[in-house]
């Protein structure tokens, strides 16, 4: 049986809601055909320009976007059903459009129209590539946004918010309603805000590049804090009626031509804004606002009104002229270093530059020509400005000031800051003096004056001068001395005490010396009194001594001064003198005394001293009462001096073979010798004499003297000058008298030891006591 084409094509639907996502299903199609049990292919020979396709047996959204109730209201498309024959049948179908409110839209390709409906719609173009996009916004409060790309957006009426990103240029109309139009560039195109209080928010990247600006109000700038510079043109300033550039300080650079902006009404106070018009190509007009800081007008003839606040005002080349609110004799008019200051009752004061011409408006206009005002002010003193320190109160300073007044007005002068009180000026002449007394080590910077003329018609000029103090070289001062003494006998470079003084020349380094060393005992080394001679250092002799310092700084300036330094006692000292013939005195304790080479003094005091002496000159004091065991120990043959009261009297080494010989005096003594052969000698007195080894010799002068001599400490002998007997032990070989031919009657006995006993020519009793004892009687009639 032959095939048959089929005859129709049914749709499950024929309408979709505007904007439907792609993919949305829309109809199911079926196929009429005389041949029961055919297969059916669906095909789309028109699909309403992309907007429709074929899925299976349905047909679904291709492009929800191109689905806008508001452009239209139905598509149609030609659909064909092909059965498995290939025989086929084209249906034209008419697809209607349903409205949707509000419409929520977000596009998925670029270069799209699409118009919003009466609701408050939420349009946006395709994000993933720029498209040169038309939306319009329709009534209602809508949101578009453009995106990147060449757009072209129309809020319509109603509130409408209208975003655009990119440099490309924009062209944006708000419409009716109070619109808000947020960029984050500044390229190109225009923005017109059409009626109702209209806002622009724009992100800065340092260019408000060429956009126009029609029928916007208010100006809302976001600023890098790290951008320092943004340009604009006059005219797109102009068309803000407020304008806020957020917290930063940042120049304005104004471009292309002048004409007039009005920062005071429009600039939100609290900013710190530059105004830059030096790249306007004509004339300009600036009314500067709270938060105008500085304005620098073009080169041609500019007028510029400062605000509120101290503002700095340059007008550039050109005939410029700077306005003020109030009248003229509300302002006080002064040059300075910095220019040309102009100031009203409130504090607040202008800085012009580059102004010829004053306006104040209060009232009927007034204009001063700055040409007319107060010169600046000068020096006419060619010197240095310099002041030595202590120059005498009215010694000029080398500043004349001088302003000339081109009317002929007279100049008088005062001094602003005067450096608290240390200089004056003379009021006709403008000579500036000392008028206090000045140190250059007072200052660690150059004082300043600001000297201000003034003209009989109220003007003035202001200027300030630096004032070097010349530096004078000043002798040193507060000299001291700390010390607390020094101990008596201290050693050769001990400290006696630090010095200290001063200098108002501050880098001088100062020298100190002595005039007076006390005879020698002391010396200085840097800053430090040191011990010299502290043999010579003996509380007992004097309890303090005088030093005299002098302290010098580099340029010869010097002062002395006399300094005491007290000598502690020390209670049981240990003197030492050296080759000089030293006098040393003890205290109450027991001291110790070598005197050294030389002659040497020695005298103690109480307590239980010991003498070293090492020359048979050395003179030892000690006064009966002041010890019990006063000691002398020679290294050389020594005698006592009569009146001194020693105990015991001996050598410095016991065990030296040297013959040292040694006498006592009238008080009993221990005399004790060395391992050599020594005369031991009491000399009166109860005495012990110990002749130790060596053959000794002992002189006895009363029988109450005792020799201690050990068996085998050489061959010795006593010579008695009184009648005398050995004391028990006593290992001496030769007892005799001491004058062999003297006639006195003296008796000699031995003890139980060998002696060979001596008389002399006189009646003698001689014993040899035990032992085997020779004994020879000599002159006289003996008896034993």
């Amino acid at each position: 049986m032959a095939n048959t084409a089929p005859t129709n094509i049914s749709l499950s639907a024929t309408q979709v809601a505007e904007m439907t996502g792609n993919g949305n299903l829309v109809a199911t199609l079926s196929t009429l055909d005389p041949d029961a049990g055919n297969t059916f292919t669906y095909s789309l020979i028109d699909n309403a320009g992309g907007r429709f396709a074929i899925s299976g047996n349905t047909l679904v959204v291709a492009n929800g976007v191109g689905l806008d109730f508001e452009q239209a209201t139905s598509h149609s498309i030609t659909v064909r059903s092909t059965d498995q024959g290939g025989l086929f049948v084209d249906k034209v179908i008419s697809i209607s459009v349903t409205d949707i409110n509000p419409e929520m839209l977000s596009a998925t390709t670029p270069n799209i129209t699409i118009v919003g409906g009466a609701g408050n719609d939420h349009i946006y173009a395709y994000y993933a590539i720029e498209g040169d996009d038309n939306l319009y916004g329709g009534a209602g409060d809508d949101t578009l946004n453009g995106g990147g790309g060449t757009d072209h957006i129309y809020g319509g009426s109603g509130n409408d918010l209208i975003f655009g990103t990119g440099s490309a240029p924009k062209s944006f109309y708000g419409d009716e309603g109070d619109d808000r139009f947020t960029l984050n560039f500044g390229g190109t195109g225009s923005i017109d805000g059409g009626i109702g209080y209209d806002t622009v928010y724009l992100a800065l990247n340092g260019t408000f590049g060429t956009l126009t600006f029609t029928d916007v109000e208010e100006l809302h700038a976001s600023v890098s804090s790290s951008l320092a510079t943004v340009e604009a043109t006059v005219a797109q300033l102009a068309a803000f009626s407020k304008i806020d550039l957020g917290s930063a300080s940042i120049t304005i650079r104004l471009k292309g031509t002048g004409g007039s902006l009005d920062f005071a009404s429009s600039m939100e106070s609290g900013r710190m804004v530059d105004v830059d018009a030096r790249d306007v190509t004509s004339a300009i007009q600036i009314a500067a606002g709270n938060g105008i800081y500085r304005v620098f007008g073009s080169n041609q003839d500019d007028v510029i009104r400062g605000g509120l606040g101290n503002d700095k005002i340059d007008g550039g080349l050109g005939n410029d002229i700077a306005e003020f609110s109030g009248a003229a004799n509300a302002y006080s008019i002064r040059w300075t270093d910095t220019g040309l200051m102009v100031s009203n009752g409130t504090g607040d004061t202008d800085t012009l530059t580059n102004i010829e011409t004053l306006r104040f408006l209060s009232g009927t206009p007034t204009t001063v020509a700055v040409s007319s005002l107060i010169g600046a002010l000068t020096d006419a003193d060619a010197s240095e400005d310099i002041i030595p320190e202590m120059s005498a109160i009215g010694t000029p300073v080398g500043i004349t000031a001088r302003a000339i007044d081109s009317t002929g007005d007279a100049v008088t002068y005062s001094l602003t800051n005067n450096a608290n009180g240390l200089f004056s000026i003379d009021a006709t002449s403008g000579v500036v003096r000392l008028a206090a007394e000045i140190n250059y080590e007072d200052f660690y910077y150059a004082p300043e004056v600001t000297i201000l003329a003034t003209s009989a018609d109220g003007s003035s000029t202001e200027k300030t001068y630096a004032i070097a103090i010349g530096d004078v070289n000043e002798a040193p001062f507060g000299l001291t001395l700390a010390s607390e003494g020094v101990a008596e006998g201290s050693p050769t470079d001990n400290v006696a005490g630090i010095l200290e003084a001063w200098d108002y020349d501050q880098n001088d380094y100062l020298t100190f010396s002595l005039l007076d060393d006390a005879d020698g005992r002391f010396y200085i080394f840097g800053y430090g009194i040191h011990v010299k001679d502290g043999v010579r250092l003996d509380y007992e002799q004097a309890a303090s001594h005088s030093v005299t310092v002098r302290v010098t700084d580099p340029g010869g300036l010097f002062i002395d001064k006399t300094f005491v330094i007290a000598v502690t006692d020390v209670a049981e000292e240990n003197l030492t003198g050296d080759a000089a013939n030293n006098t040393l005195v003890g205290g109450v304790g027991n001291d110790t005394f070598d005197g050294g080479a030389g002659n040497d003094t020695l005298s103690g005091g109480g307590g239980n001293d010991t003498y070293i002496v090492d020359s048979s000159k050395d003179i030892v004091n000690e006064i009966a009462g002041q010890g019990t065991s006063d000691t002398v120990k020679a290294s050389v043959s020594y005698a006592l001096a009569a009146t001194t009261d020693i105990e015991v009297l001996g050598t410095t080494n016991a065990a030296a073979t040297t013959a040292i010989n040694l006498s006592g005096n009238a008080i009993a003594q221990t005399i004790t010798g060395n391992a050599g052969a020594n005369v031991l000698n009491g000399r009166g007195g109860a005495d012990t004499l110990r002749g130790g080894g060596g053959n000794d010799t002992y002189i006895v002068d009363s029988s109450n003297d005792s020799v201690v001599e050990l068996t085998g400490q050489g061959t010795d002998c006593v010579h008695a000058a009184s009648s005398y007997a050995l004391q028990s032990g006593a290992s001496v070989e030769l007892l005799k008298t001491a004058l062999f031919a003297s006639t006195d009657a003296i008796d000699l006995c031995g003890n139980e030891l060998a002696q060979t006993i001596h008389g002399n020519a006189g009646f003698n009793c001689i014993r040899g006591g035990a032992g085997n004892d020779s004994l020879f009687g000599f002159g006289g009639n003996d008896r034993s």
